[in-house]
């Protein structure tokens, strides 16, 4: 059963999640109103003197917290370099993010987000790409859910939820999408492994992880690197893993 208690107007209150296999997700941030509307056009002088104040973060619900990380407009002077190493980098920039801070600070931050997430898997389901890339941001969803900042905050039984609610969207879309365009739901299995200090796969395939632009990669047994991305072979491993900790 799929339990999810919506978030408050403007204080977090402790959400209900229980995730039993089912993609079929429950809106809890139906109508989001406290959510920052940003300038447009979002210029390099506007970028340079808009504030949200630390008042206007604290009185915002955790819903219009999330909107707000997700509608921020990218800085004008964007580049590639903001993903190389990728995990590393996007850790730190919401380290920086009082919006991000505040956001995991509520109680119920992880009932939102999966929530999210599971509306966009389903919106994602076999759908065709759009400019290349999968629909609604769910890439950003998934590095915020495999953020460092998030880990932090998950005890045992949310993480095992998140690793099913990662590995159910897997299986189900592997066959329309590459590893590449699963690289950060791919992310999101290693980085609970590594938070929660799983043994088997930090001794086996621990030292063989990297970062590259869109996520973790492996390299190979003798150190090679035959792509600075993930291959079938590396999936297959990550995957099975995946599935030994949840079974554990």
């Amino acid at each position: 059963m799929l339990v999810i208690k919506a978030c408050s107007n403007n204080m977090d209150e402790v959400g209900d999640f229980n995730f039993d296999g089912s993609l079929t997700p429950q809106n809890v941030c139906p109508d989001v109103t406290d959510a920052v509307k940003f300038p447009v056009p979002w210029t390099v002088d506007v970028e340079r003197t808009f504030v949200i104040s630390d008042n206007t973060i604290r009185s915002m619900s955790t819903c219009g917290l999330l909107v707000t990380l997700m509608e921020y407009p990218s800085p004008p002077s964007a580049s590639s370099n903001l993903y190389n190493p990728s995990v590393t980098e996007f850790n730190s920039s919401l380290r920086k993010n009082k919006i991000a801070i505040e956001f995991f600070k509520r109680r119920d931050c992880f009932p939102v987000l999966a929530s999210k997430y599971l509306t966009l898997i389903n919106e994602n389901e076999c759908r065709p790409m759009e400019g290349g890339f999968r629909v609604g941001k769910i890439d950003y969803i998934e590095k915020l859910l495999a953020s460092d900042l998030c880990m932090s905050v998950l005890n045992k039984n949310k993480k095992n939820q998140l690793m099913a609610m990662a590995l159910a969207f897997e299986e189900k879309n592997r066959v329309c999408y590459n590893e590449i365009f699963l690289a950060q739901t791919y992310t999101i299995m290693i980085s609970i492994m590594l938070w929660d200090n799983y043994t088997p796969f930090i001794e086996n395939v621990g030292p063989r992880i990297r970062e590259g632009a869109v996520g973790y990669y492996l390299v190979e047994s003798n150190g090679d690197i035959l792509c600075n991305c993930l291959l079938f072979s590396h999936v297959e491993l990550i995957v099975k893993y995946a599935k030994e900790f949840l079974n554990e």
